[in-house]
């Protein structure tokens, strides 16, 4: 089941720096915005709607303790990933191997990075690593903002790699600078020195018809038909909650098969990051062997990690229901990150059926975080 999730009017999401009152006068806004915090909405939600916050608590609700577990356990409620939707289509992150380039006359071209042999091919590396991701191109890196693709355009990029359209966060996403000052309920007259601003957000550039908005896969879930909003962001503003009854599946069997014919003839895979993950070693899961440079991926499958394309880590926290404090922050590794493995062709089905629509994270896997698919990718020599 998938839920689709609309803002009513502007939202905003808060990163993780403190805002006090009478100190902090800014607040920076981030988006998308977490898997946890589109997890802890969903929960939220469905305990207002079904029942209350006491029976939460004391774990009295049968239903309530099954799907929401407590404030000290789980239950059953998992959240496989959470995307972006333009009111048509799911929109999927940029990889990082590929480069969104300035070209001549204001024109921009995506291009995909060459995972080279170092040794076979006479570069060299200040690290002693034995593969490198490299671009011959000249134009100049245009990296700002985030970048996205239709889902459809990603899959047939994937599979064959011929150019694809990205657009940019700004395209869809506009701020609206909001100035206030804090009031006295008492006095009903402003506080001295209670100044702030905040950039709120707001969805732009589609057709009026459209409903832009944050698609959520859900791996297991309650009937949600009759929760029909959730609180979500920075003053809890209201979105609309809509079920959409479709797979789930990001990959399907046909195209799951021709990534298994391609990975046999290359023995190079790429393990794609669909959504954030927080990895034990930083940039690499916990699963990784820094001695021999294997990554563990379970059952057996053992794969030679050869190099990865990752941007700086984001940070996580949230609140804790159960101590009432704010948890402590962890960082993750951002959706789009690529990490290039050797795969032997023994294992390429086993391989392929453990990274499409798999997990790959040791934290928080029931939030959303973790969803990986793979592709091959042939070894380029110039």
């Amino acid at each position: 089941m998938k839920l689709l999730l609309n803002p009513v009017d502007t939202f905003f999401f808060r990163d993780h720096l403190p805002m006090a009152a009478g100190e902090d006068s800014a607040a920076t806004s981030i988006f998308p915005p977490r898997p946890g915090t589109i997890y802890g909405a969903l929960r939220s939600a469905y305990i207002h709607n079904e029942g209350d916050f006491i029976s939460f608590q004391k774990g009295s609700d049968r239903d309530l303790k099954k799907w929401m577990g407590t404030t000290d356990t789980l239950g059953e409620f998992k959240i496989k990933a959470v995307f972006l939707h333009d009111g048509t289509d799911t929109l999927l992150p940029l990889p990082f191997d590929y480069q969104v380039l300035e070209a001549k006359y204001g024109e921009k071209k995506v291009e995909r990075g060459h995972i080279h042999n170092l040794q076979q091919n006479n570069f060299f590396s200040s690290d002693d690593a034995g593969w490198k991701l490299l671009s011959f191109s000249e134009d100049k890196s245009s990296q700002k903002g985030d970048f996205y693709c239709k889902i459809n355009s990603w899959k047939k990029e994937m599979l064959n790699p011929n150019g694809v359209e990205v657009i940019r966060s700004e395209n869809f996403l506009t701020s609206e600078p909001k100035i206030g000052i804090k009031r006295d309920w008492q006095t009903r007259r402003n506080q001295e020195g209670m100044l702030y601003q905040i950039e709120m957000n707001r969805f732009q550039g589609v057709e009026p018809t459209k409903s832009p908005g944050i698609i959520v896969h859900c791996e297991n879930s309650p009937d949600f038909s009759e929760v029909k909003y959730a609180r979500l962001g920075g003053r809890n503003r209201p979105w609309r909650i809509s079920v959409v009854e479709e797979k789930t599946e990001i990959i399907t069997q046909e195209e799951k098969a021709q990534i298994i014919q391609q990975l046999k003839e290359t023995g190079i895979a790429r393990i794609i990051l669909l959504t954030q993950a927080i990895w034990k070693h930083g940039f690499r899961p916990g699963s990784w062997n820094k001695n021999d440079n294997m990554l563990d991926l379970g059952d057996g499958i053992n794969v030679e990690v050869l190099t990865a394309s990752i941007k700086r880590p984001v940070t996580i926290g949230g609140w804790d229901i159960a101590r009432v404090r704010p948890k402590e922050r962890v960082n993750a590794v951002p959706e789009g990150s690529v990490l290039y493995v050797k795969v032997q062709r023994e294992q390429v089905e086993m391989f392929v059926e453990k990274t499409i629509n798999g997990i790959l994270t040791d934290e928080l896997a029931h939030e959303g975080y973790g969803l990986t698919v793979c592709g091959s990718y042939p070894v380029v020599t110039k």
